[in-house]
């Protein structure tokens, strides 16, 4: 970086969901950005049914980076990109769009042709019809931005057509992960394996069918189940629980901001998603130094290698969990053993600071394209 970064202005658009990944990895995007001496904002797009979302993200965002609200009556308003190009005409400096999930983007294309326009792809994770259709939809939208950032190497044959991308790692959001290692080091070994699940409670994240699976495993009392996380689901998995007598094994604690004693007491990370990118719960346990076990899908598979630290089934199936599981009551201590002494290399690979470096440097070739 170098002195024109003063005058580098970026702009997040984004409507936040539920708490999850995304969320994080765009608050941590933008502290990253001021850190290494940039003057990031972000336009934060609220939605007038669901606005716990945007409060939510904005309490976590802490007035710590610059902000705007725009309040919207429905999921796709018209009458965005008109609400966005007023914000932007009292900005000053070079402007640089980034936008982070369909809605945005979308949006943010009506007035690309006076900014050059970024778009992080987190990665397809939906389970409905309609938000396929979106997610299709944004895939065609993407041609039109300046640069495409793919957040894992497993996205670009996705877009292999496509002459615009590029791949930044995601990023780590957990500042303590060195002290949770050492803190997981000295803890007493538990006589139960303690998995912990961390995520959205929806249908893509495949939590339900996890525990339809556990109640029939023939071992389970060797497992405790924490689930971290709150969503659509919750009174679902609640009445799960108490059809199948899973109280003394499943414990679930809703949305916390701050995972570090759960990820302390981890034993095991269980993913069993039927949809991923590059999870940010994935790579926080793998710094941590929490083995984890996951279905095959997505990005997860760069970082979970089977029977070294964790394992990743070979299907979403009641057979397939089990036989994990098993696998799990059998190698559990080496699996540990591989995610503690690789942690700190996750740790680094997945740094903030880099990700914020990286990230300029394609603002700054873009800028420097707009003006020739």
């Amino acid at each position: 970086m170098n002195q024109d970064k003063s005058n580098l202005r970026p702009i997040t658009i984004f409507a936040p969901g539920m708490l999850a990944g995304a969320e994080r990895v765009v608050i941590t995007g933008l502290k990253a950005l001021k850190e290494i001496g940039l003057n990031p904002k972000i336009i934060v797009i609220q939605e007038e049914r669901i606005p716990q979302y945007a409060d939510d993200f904005l309490k976590i965002l802490n007035n710590e980076i610059d902000y705007s609200v725009i309040k919207t009556k429905s999921a796709l308003d018209i009458k965005l990109p008109a609400k966005i190009s007023q914000i932007l005409k009292h900005e000053n400096g070079q402007l640089i769009l980034h936008t982070h999930g369909f809605k945005a983007l979308l949006m943010t294309l009506i007035i690309k042709k006076h900014f050059p326009v970024v778009h992080t792809h987190h990665g397809n994770t939906g389970h409905t019809f309609k938000v396929r259709f979106y997610e299709h939809l944004a895939k065609l939208s993407m041609r039109f931005c300046q640069k495409i950032i793919l957040v894992s190497k497993q996205m670009e044959k996705d877009f292999k057509s496509f002459s615009n991308t590029i791949t930044i790692d995601n990023m780590l959001s957990l500042k303590n992960a060195n002290e949770i290692r050492l803190q997981r080091q000295n803890k007493k070994k538990n006589s139960e394996i303690n998995l912990t699940y961390i995520g959205r409670l929806s249908p893509e994240k495949g939590i339900v069918d996890f525990l339809i699976y556990f109640s029939n495993y023939k071992n389970k009392n060797y497992f405790n189940i924490t689930i971290l996380g709150d969503g659509a689901l919750r009174n679902d998995i609640e009445k799960l629980i108490a059809q199948n007598a899973l109280q003394d094994s499943v414990k679930m604690v809703g949305f916390i901001t701050d995972p570090t004693p759960y990820l302390i007491e981890a034993d095991m990370l269980i993913m069993p998603s039927h949809r991923e990118g590059l999870p940010m719960t994935l790579i926080e346990s793998l710094a941590s130094g929490i083995p984890v076990i996951a279905n095959n899908v997505g990005a997860i598979s760069s970082l979970v290698q089977s029977e070294f630290n964790g394992y990743l089934t070979s299907g979403m199936t009641e057979k397939s969990w089990h036989q994990t599981l098993d696998l799990s009551l059998l190698k559990f201590s080496e699996w540990k053993k591989n995610a503690q002494d690789n942690a700190q290399n996750v740790e680094l690979r997945f740094s903030a600071k880099t990700w914020a470096e990286r990230t300029a440097n394609v603002y700054k070739d873009l800028i420097a394209r707009s003006a020739t």
